[in-house]
C-alpha cells in the first residue's frame, strides 16, 4: 500500500480534488489570459458547428457524435468566465462614472475660467483683500 501511495505522489498530478466526497475532481487549463481563453472557446464552438453540419456516421473512434458535441459545448459553458465578466462590467461602470464626474469637473472649471477672463483675469492679492474683485476700475 505504501508503494502505491508513493506512486500516487509521483504520477497523479492532473486531477485536483474539487469535491472528493462526491467523487468530483478538477483539472487545470493553462492559458495566457482572457483573450486566449476566448479564442479557445470560439474554436471549440466552431468545431461543434462543423460537426453538427456534417452527416454523422458513427465510427469506432466516435461512436456517439451527438453526445461528444454536447459534452464539448458543456465544457465551453464551464470555460465562460461569468464572474470576471461581472467584474469587467463593474469596472466599466466605475470608469464611466469617473469619466462623467471628470467631465463635469472640467466643464464647471471651464465656466469659472471664462468668468475670470470676462472679469479681467485673476484678482490680485490687493483686490482680494479690499473686496474689489469683479468691479470695474473707477466703480
Amino acid at each position: 500500500f505504501n508503494e502505491l501511495k508513493e506512486l500516487e505522489k509521483m504520477h497523479f498530478h492532473a486531477l485536483k480534488p474539487y469535491l472528493p466526497e462526491k467523487g468530483l475532481y478538477g483539472i487545470q487549463l493553462i492559458t495566457e489570459g482572457y483573450e486566449e481563453t476566448s479564442f479557445m472557446m470560439s474554436n471549440l464552438i466552431k468545431v461543434c458547428i462543423v460537426a453538427l453540419e456534417n452527416e454523422y456516421i458513427p465510427t469506432r473512434a466516435v461512436a456517439r457524435p451527438h453526445h461528444n458535441v454536447s459534452e464539448v459545448l458543456g465544457y465551453i459553458l464551464d470555460l465562460i468566465p461569468h464572474e470576471e465578466m461581472e467584474f469587467l462590467d463593474t469596472v466599466r461602470k466605475l470608469l464611466s462614472e469617473q469619466k462623467t464626474t471628470t467631465a463635469q469637473y472640467i466643464q464647471s472649471h471651464e465656466i469659472k475660467e471664462e468668468k475670470v477672463k470676462d472679469l479681467g483675469g485673476y484678482p490680485t492679492a490687493q483686490e482680494q483683500s479690499f473686496g474689489t474683485v469683479g468691479k470695474q476700475k473707477g466703480q
